[in-house]
């Protein structure tokens, strides 16, 4: 779903199937409290004012935004393909070069066309953290942060798990996910090593650095998905201010954060 996702899923060899039952579930159940919590705190502000208004959303076809229903049933199909190979094949990248090929087949797109619209930049800079995360782990940066950690969490699991938890969603605040995703993954691979915790053990590891990368990028307007909200409001009569904003979601944020540690805390006795 994301780019720090993808980075973790290739350090920790995590699959589709592993993010759906360890991640998407308890997803679930951070939104629904999310949701309850905002409810709550704009309840007074979900009145309807103009029926009328609401009346004609309500009426709104769905279908009148699909200029091509066939279509849309071949690519609903082509998605369903997609998921269920992504479960059933171990190599996730490999799945997704072969839905690009065969949705570019169907859709008749233009393949120079397409390479052009690769946010290349993006692509450069994921492989440029890759080769600074491996330099700080050849010089010994990454083994020294984690004799830091493990000497601070006493050589236990749950709470090395929590500091990297909180580590990468401070740190997501400031400079974003991947960047974060880059570096905390392989010290999570190097932590486990000096431990000896083996594969199953270690994973609340990589819990900790998916859900601060996830919830650090919300938590401040300078997130992708925040930035792009607000950018949309921005041209309505219903701007939302940075300082409403943080108020807003530093609340919520902390609540979901919590839900996490709570979630790697009884993670030994769920799993």
């Amino acid at each position: 779903g994301t780019t720090p996702n993808i980075i973790i899923a290739d350090y920790a060899g995590f699959g589709f199937d592993y993010y759906i039952t360890r991640f998407g579930i308890f997803a679930i159940i951070v939104i629904a409290v999310s949701l309850g919590i905002v409810f709550l705190m704009i309840r007074h502000q979900l009145e309807v004012e103009d029926s009328k208004a609401f009346d004609r959303v309500m009426d709104l076809d769905p279908w009148m935004m699909v200029p091509n229903r066939r279509m849309f049933w071949v690519y609903a199909g082509l998605f369903v393909l997609l998921i269920t190979a992504f479960v059933i094949f171990p190599q996730p990248f490999v799945v997704a070069i072969g839905g690009m090929m065969v949705f570019m087949t169907v859709s008749h797109a233009d393949p120079l066309a397409s390479l052009r619209d690769i946010e290349w930049d993006i692509i450069f800079f994921i492989g440029g953290l890759f080769v600074v995360a491996g330099a700080l782990e050849l010089v010994g940066i990454l083994s020294t942060i984690s004799d830091a950690i493990l000497s601070a969490s006493g050589g236990h699991l749950i709470p090395a798990s929590l500091m990297l938890l909180f580590g990468s969603w401070i740190g997501t605040f400031v400079v974003g996910g991947p960047p974060i995703a880059t570096v905390f993954a392989p010290l999570a691979v190097d932590m486990a090593s000096i431990m000896s915790w083996s594969i199953g053990i270690r994973d609340p590891l990589f819990w900790g650095i998916g859900f601060g990368t996830a919830l650090g990028g919300v938590a401040t307007p300078f997130g992708a998905v925040p930035l792009l909200i607000l950018s949309m409001v921005s041209f309505d009569d219903s701007k939302i201010s940075w300082r409403r904003f943080i108020l807003s979601a530093i609340l919520v944020n902390i609540i979901q954060i919590g839900l996490c540690s709570i979630y790697i805390i009884l993670s030994p006795f769920l799993f």
